[in-house]
């Protein structure tokens, strides 16, 4: 049999023979749909699909959308005035490129560049036949490890590039626990006659969240998108070799998994494999995802087909209504929220995802001003979050004037908060996470979320604000250690000065203390030495509620911006610092901090931009705090003119509900009421 040769990933060859049987050509591309065009289908975004193939009938039916439509489809650098892309889901998708070559990189220095054929399959050559028959044949050949090879389905017309196509013998001798039972590694094929079959290993830049088995993956986030991915990569590989393994596999850069109760991980990529079972019989079996990746299919074709004559705006396709839970959306971000917007949708809601959205339109309500809009109607059953979900419905009603805020009296005094007592501290932090590494420790991932900046601030009298900022001159726990300890220092000088024991630390959300708590652990920092009164301002707003008109959901940004945009706050962020949030801020943190030859002007404008950044999130925590203690803050002489009117039973009632007050208070209200 004649030979040709086969690209290695260390660009040596290994011989391969020309296959026998010559496979039938790829006929009506248009029709065939990739394994990955499935995602946005399996993550119930569909819109997505629409917006890649039809952007332009968007902008040519609706020309409001032309410059979000630019933004997303025109590469960043070529845009006049583009501020320095920070994107995050950019920075991911390279960091995955990177992850992927590193993690092949490591394989061969195991097996040596013999053991790994190069197909090098991609986008231009994934529908050709040769490079279809390329993978036939290193199959033939039992080349153990194939790289980049090309799969074509030619019943269901699909096709695919999984990372990794493993001889079955291969398989347990890349990861530490065993992922194939000794006596599936012995099943041979029917077109193979090497004695063993081939499984696809697909490699994904991410922690694998597996079930309580410590094997199977979940089923939630990006996770059903992977598995409709090796799912169609499957079903072609049982048509290659004659035999359906049933079974595929991701590799993550780490896995967890809950087990009797507590959580297990393992740090290294190497150490398991993610389990994706299609078998019907078995327990946790994904076999139900074959028939929606099926309809994920279908959509694609339908869209190809139909595409053209859609517009979102008309509401008459469920299919592209814009899912907001859903952030894994890049580029599309902008688009999806100027249509949201317009179409009142749902899913803008907080708590309210595509499956709350169903259930509403299942109710025939498609917009959330429609005044039957309410928690129930959207399937929201918990007493807790159906009370927030009705309290942002109803201020958002059209009858509410803008800039309204509600309630007129906040109940809520955690830790004191209502009455200003001393000093105050307003504190942001900047982190990196593990996604920002340089893969150099490969199979095993280092340390995450790195405290790397802490911005903090005070008022010095009313009307004085001082800022200052604690930065890591490189992303490592020693110089996370040094600002810790610069900022305790700092803090401890303040409270003597202001003669204030454990000032309260107001900060937006959970991420502030666990990041500090996770950093004294990991520097055995003890509490007496590193203890912080956190005190928690999105909790506040989220048990209260407090809501504001136009905010349909509790991030800083988006209360800020109402906020600001209403008049109530002063400062507001620089829209053209290419720093949007928290996970775009780490990649202007990783862009800072890499070492150079000098410091250029890019370099300046990143660092300045970042502690700017980092200073108005502190700042508007301040004025939040500010406004809401002098307009919604219950004071004995506020809540006295809110009661009059009131029987005295009422009142009382109303009164006693306020931890605000004082047993004075409550007293002397009691008093007047007489």
């Amino acid at each position: 049999m004649s030979c040709y040769m086969l690209r290695s990933s260390a660009r040596k060859t290994t011989s391969v023979p020309t296959p026998s049987v010559p496979t039938p050509s790829v006929s009506a591309p248009s029709v065939w749909v990739s394994a990955t065009a499935t995602r946005n289908w399996m993550i119930k975004d569909p819109l997505l699909d629409w917006l890649q193939n039809e952007s332009r009938t968007l902008v040519s039916k609706h020309p409001s959308y032309e410059s979000h439509v630019v933004r997303a489809t025109v590469d960043h650098d070529a845009l006049p005035d583009a501020p320095i892309d920070n994107s995050f889901a950019k920075f991911l998708m390279q960091q995955g490129i990177a992850f992927e070559s590193s993690i092949i990189k490591h394989i061969r220095n195991i097996f040596g560049a013999s053991a790994i054929a190069d197909v090098g399959g991609n986008r231009s050559n994934a529908l050709n036949k040769a490079t279809y028959h390329e993978t036939v044949n290193a199959m033939k050949c039992g080349v153990p490890i194939i790289y980049s090879g090309v799969l074509h389905d030619y019943v269901h017309s699909t096709y695919g590039i999984p990372d990794l196509l493993v001889r079955s013998d291969y398989i347990n001798r890349i990861v530490t626990t065993p992922a194939i039972s000794e006596e599936d590694v012995h099943v041979g094929t029917t077109s193979l006659y090497h004695g063993y079959h081939y499984r696809v290993i697909d490699i994904k830049f991410f922690t694998l969240d597996m079930k309580c088995d410590g094997r199977h993956l979940k089923d939630s986030g990006n996770y059903p998108a992977f598995k409709a991915q090796v799912c169609v990569y499957n079903t072609a590989l049982a048509q290659a070799q004659g035999y359906d393994p049933k079974v595929a596999y991701l590799l993550g850069r780490r896995w967890k998994a809950t087990m009797n109760g507590k959580e297990v991980r393992g740090d290294s990529a190497l150490d398991k494999l993610g389990v994706v079972d299609f078998r019907q019989d078995v327990e946790r079996s994904d076999y139900g995802y074959i028939p929606e990746v099926q309809k994920a299919i279908e959509w694609i074709r339908h869209v190809r087909e139909h595409g053209k004559e859609w517009s979102p705006l008309n509401m008459n396709i469920p299919e592209l209504f814009p899912n907001m839970s859903n952030t894994s959306d890049y580029p599309w971000r902008p688009v999806k929220e100027q249509i949201a917007k317009e179409i009142d949708e749902i899913t803008m809601i907080w708590m309210c995802g595509a499956k709350n959205r169903h259930i509403a339109h299942s109710n025939g309500v498609y917009k959330w001003s429609d005044e039957r809009c309410n928690a129930r109607v959207c399937g929201v059953n918990g007493l807790f979050v159906g009370r927030v979900v009705n309290e942002i419905l109803n201020i958002n009603r059209p009858s509410v004037q803008p800039g309204t805020v509600l309630p007129m009296f906040i109940k809520n005094n955690d830790r004191g908060w209502q009455r200003r007592s001393g000093l105050e501290l307003y504190v942001d932090f900047e982190t990196v996470s593990d996604v920002v590494t340089d893969f150099s420790t490969i199979p095993h991932i280092e340390c995450s979320n790195i405290i790397s900046m802490i911005g903090v601030g005070y008022m010095k009298g009313n009307t004085k604000w001082i800022f200052k900022t604690f930065s890591s001159n490189a992303l490592t726990t020693s110089e996370e250690l040094r600002i810790c300890l610069e900022f305790i220092e700092y803090v401890s000088t303040l409270s003597k000065r202001y003669r204030t024991k454990n000032p309260m630390m107001v900060h937006w959300g959970h991420a502030e203390q666990s990041s500090w708590n996770t950093m004294c652990a990991r520097h055995h920092l003890s509490m007496a030495h590193a203890y912080m009164r956190w005190f928690d301002l999105c909790k506040v707003f989220k048990s209260e509620p407090i809501v504001i008109k136009g905010c349909m959901c509790f991030g800083l940004k988006n209360v800020a911006k109402e906020m600001h945009s209403a008049g109530l706050i002063k400062t507001i962020w620089d829209a053209t610092s290419g720093i949007d949030d928290g996970a775009s801020a780490m990649v202007a943190l990783h862009r800072s901090k890499r070492p150079r030859m000098g410091i250029d002007a890019v370099h300046r404008v990143e660092s300045t931009s970042l502690a700017e950044y980092n200073e108005v999130d502190c700042r508007v925590l301040q004025e939040i705090v500010e406004w809401l203690r002098e307009n919604r803050c219950a004071t004995r002489s506020k809540i006295l003119h809110h009661v009059r009117g009131m029987d005295r039973n009422t009142a009382l009632d109303y009164v006693s509900m306020f931890d605000v007050l004082t047993s004075g208070d409550v007293a002397y209200i009691e008093r007047k009421l007489v």
